[in-house]
């Protein structure tokens, strides 16, 4: 298990970005790339399975419909490490004279051929989700009369 960072992500270009090969190197890659609207590369951060469930034209459509860093600031959190999986939390707050709000998500990350990626299965629903339009819920059925 890794200790907690409390490491500020400012997007900055001044700000020295973490290892990639540290989960948090990967998430504050991914951040800046959504944030300086390099889809592409922010994409490419995601794990197979991920990309399986989720399009590229439906993360691009999710994310370029709002810029979401605008008056935010990003704090990148506890990580934690379990073998090849790893979880990183990030919190998100508003940038607000008038009032102090904020929350958190985890980003939940598997080791894919040596490299760390973001990951919807590897945990419970956080940003990949987030990122990408919610899976459809199944058509329930009903029973015959």
């Amino acid at each position: 298990m890794g200790a907690g960072l409390g490491l500020a992500l400012t997007l900055e270009r001044s700000r020295q970005l973490l290892p990639i090969d540290r989960p948090e190197g990967v998430v504050q890659r991914f951040l800046l790339a959504v944030d300086g609207r390099r889809y592409e590369e922010a994409y490419g951060y995601f794990s197979a399975s991920t990309k399986a469930e989720c399009s590229f034209q439906d993360f691009y459509r999710l994310a370029s419909s709002y810029h979401p860093y605008e008056r935010r600031t990003l704090t990148l959190g506890q990580v934690e490490v379990r073998g090849s999986e790893a979880t990183v939390w990030v919190r998100y707050g508003q940038d607000d004279p008038f009032a102090d709000y904020g929350y958190q998500q985890p980003y939940h990350l598997v080791r894919e051929e040596g490299q760390w990626r973001i990951d919807i299965a590897a945990g419970p629903p956080g940003p990949p989700t987030f990122w990408c339009p919610p899976r459809p819920l199944p058509t329930p059925v009903r029973p015959q009369p």
